[in-house]
């Protein structure tokens, strides 16, 4: 069996599936097909999820740009979603930076709203919503079958995974899967408006709050809801007595997460005591090896967290799926021919893995340095580093390093 017309298959529809998509649809991409296939039943199943993202220059603005929407990007963006205080659990400010004008040059955006700049850029018909992967068959030329639990069956030239940490596209090219990182907990959040004294003392931006092998890390949503993600180390990932996947009570999960924070602040402690009970979600951290790579395969291909799973402590995730999404359009469009692809795919892997284990290393060394017990000081002396002239030199420096050389 074969495809009337060449296809390019992309399963997930976050944002580094359609980066792709968005970047092949700019560049006017006539060699085949291009589809996205997403397990959600429509663009607003995730209305609440997902936290504000700093867009880097090299990676996902530079991706933004290939797609034509650096502008809607911009207008989209919150400058002061920069600012950032640091605390221990007395709540008592140790660093503040003010965001002041955009001053780090990575303004934040609401994970929702880029996602949906995404989408409004695609035409109707590029994005199967409720299509859920079930089974994949490789077939003749690196062409692969699909089929998905609606019953729905396709054929691709390319298979492009960018379905997540249990991506159903990865065991085709590699046998890692996502390991327990020793850091658990929950996502959780303030309804807007709901509590705006603890809000206010949030800020406009973010609030990390680390002590004791725990943290909060409160951030404030361009429609006023104030996130927080409670993570703490726990030899488990099931903290909360509930196995992964499995039904909860969130009731029961803010009990738990009251109790664990006890002796932190009042305000501190008010994240969880106010929070919208519809909005309580489990968020147990895993991760791929940082130097995860696979010999390539004609026809199929990763990116994102299906490649490179990492923490959010150097908020580099998105930022490499974007990027490698930018990338891995731009290798299908350089290409004249069909034949072609599978080159420059190749090309696309060796340049993704450079760029990103070195994203993934550094997350590793993040999270690991955010649960340890001085770990406030020790984030406060980290970005202390900037504030001096020479600190700002060599963090210029590592900048157009990432530039010119892309790690």
């Amino acid at each position: 069996m074969s495809t009337e017309k060449p296809s390019v298959a992309i399963i997930g529809a976050g944002v580094g599936g359609l980066s792709v998509a968005a970047v092949l649809h700019k560049a006017g991409f006539n060699q085949a097909t291009v589809t996205v296939y997403e397990r959600d039943p429509d663009r607003d199943a995730r209305a609440h999820l997902g936290s504000c993202l700093d867009l880097h220059t090299e990676s996902g603005i530079a991706a933004m740009k290939a797609a034509g929407l650096e502008k809607e990007f911009r207008a989209a963006s919150r400058p002061e979603g920069e600012a950032m205080i640091i605390t221990n659990k007395t709540g008592v400010p140790l660093w503040e930076e003010t965001g002041k004008e955009g001053s780090s040059g990575r303004p934040e955006i609401d994970r929702t709203v880029l996602r949906n700049i995404l989408l409004d850029a695609l035409p109707a018909d590029t994005v199967k919503w409720d299509h859920h992967l079930v089974s994949i068959t490789p077939a003749e030329n690196g062409t692969h079958h699909l089929e998905f639990s609606n019953g729905f069956k396709t054929t691709c030239t390319l298979l492009v995974g960018a379905d997540g940490a249990r991506s159903k596209v990865r065991p085709l090219l590699s046998s890692a899967v996502p390991t327990y990182a020793g850091v658990t907990g929950a996502e959780i959040s303030l309804a807007p408006g709901s509590a705006p004294d603890l809000a206010e003392k949030v800020g406009k931006g973010g609030r990390m709050a680390l002590d004791d092998g725990k943290s909060l890390l409160s951030q404030y949503n361009g429609d006023g809801r104030v996130r927080t993600y409670a993570w703490f180390k726990h030899p488990t990932p099931d903290a909360f007595g509930v196995p992964e996947g499995a039904p909860f009570d969130p009731e029961d999960v803010l009990r738990r997460l009251e109790a664990r924070y006890a002796d932190w602040a009042p305000p501190l402690r008010g994240l969880i005591g106010a929070a919208d009970r519809s909005a309580v979600y489990l968020r147990p951290l895993f991760l791929l090896p940082p130097e995860h790579d696979w010999a390539h395969r004609k026809g199929v291909t990763l990116l994102g967290d299906a490649a490179n799973l990492m923490s959010p402590f150097a908020g580099e995730g998105a930022n490499t799926a974007m990027r490698s999404g930018k990338e891995l359009a731009e290798a299908l469009v350089w290409a004249k021919t069909v034949e072609q692809w599978d080159f420059n795919v190749q090309r696309y892997e060796r340049d993704r893995f450079r760029y990103a284990s070195g994203h993934a290393k550094e997350s590793a060394k993040n999270l690991e340095m955010a649960y340890q017990d001085d770990a406030a000081e020790q984030f406060v002396a980290f970005f202390k580093q900037f504030s001096t002239l020479s600190g700002q030199i060599w963090y210029m420096l590592g900048e157009a390093r990432k530039r010119i050389f892309g790690v």
